[in-house]
């Protein structure tokens, strides 16, 4: 996904049915749960944090540096060129997710449910 799931209304919420990888069949199954047909008994498989600076920053475009179109090369200026060049600083090592809010508070850990 393209950044955290924040749930600042979970506080007033009775339940909360939250699905990851949806497919086809995802409206039955769905419908089947709020008809209480069936158990929503899955468990999370990620940690949702309380905001948005419990997350890793998304990596930033270098501004002149663009992907060739032959052979995923790199290349310098503005023309033209597969896609842009990101330059991500990962000075975070493995912690990430429920390891790097290993000891603080979060909005639902990993496994809840």
């Amino acid at each position: 996904t393209p950044g955290a799931v924040l749930l600042p209304f979970a506080a007033n919420a009775t339940a909360i049915v939250h699905t990851f990888l949806a497919g086809q069949e995802t409206g039955h199954a769905i419908a089947d749960v709020l008809l209480g047909r069936e158990n929503p008994s899955g468990k999370l498989p990620v940690t949702i944090p309380l905001s948005e600076e419990q997350t890793v920053l998304p990596c930033q475009p270098v501004e002149g540096v663009h992907i060739s179109s032959v052979a995923g090369l790199w290349t310098q200026g503005g023309g033209g060129g597969y896609g842009v060049h990101y330059d991500c600083d990962y000075t975070e090592s493995l912690h990430v997710g429920y390891l790097g809010l290993h000891d603080e508070p979060v909005g639902f850990p990993f496994g809840h449910g």
